[in-house]
């Protein structure tokens, strides 16, 4: 399961989770500087645990920069964990439910992060 996205979400955009066409929940895009931005999203639907790539609004020269993934918890959409990727920003995530395993797409390098059931 994969997403590309440019970073399209910005703080107080929300963010529908679905399965197939039944609602799961919504999740509100915050405003810390460590996710207010929203790109690739993959979700994890044994551990209903949301991936997003985000980062921060750089004003300056009107850039959306992935630098971070959060892992968000869907059953009560709080965010778990924010994990920090130092690239030149994220192009993409995909998440095998196989054998839990989140890959990273950085422009030059793929991280890859073993996730614990």
């Amino acid at each position: 399961m994969g997403a590309y996205n440019p970073p399209v979400g910005v703080p107080g955009d929300n963010i529908t989770i679905l399965n197939g066409s039944t609602y799961v929940s919504t999740v509100r895009i915050g405003t810390s500087r460590q996710n207010e931005t929203v790109g690739s999203v993959v979700y994890d639907s044994t551990d209903q645990k949301l991936f997003v790539a985000n980062g921060t609004l750089k004003l300056q020269n009107y850039q959306l920069i992935d630098q971070n993934v959060s892992v968000t918890d869907t059953t009560n959409g709080t965010i778990s964990q924010v994990m920090p990727v130092q690239t030149g920003g994220i192009n993409t995530l995909f998440f095998d439910p196989a054998n839990g395993v989140l890959y990273v797409a950085s422009p030059n390098t793929i991280f890859v992060l073993s996730l614990v059931h």
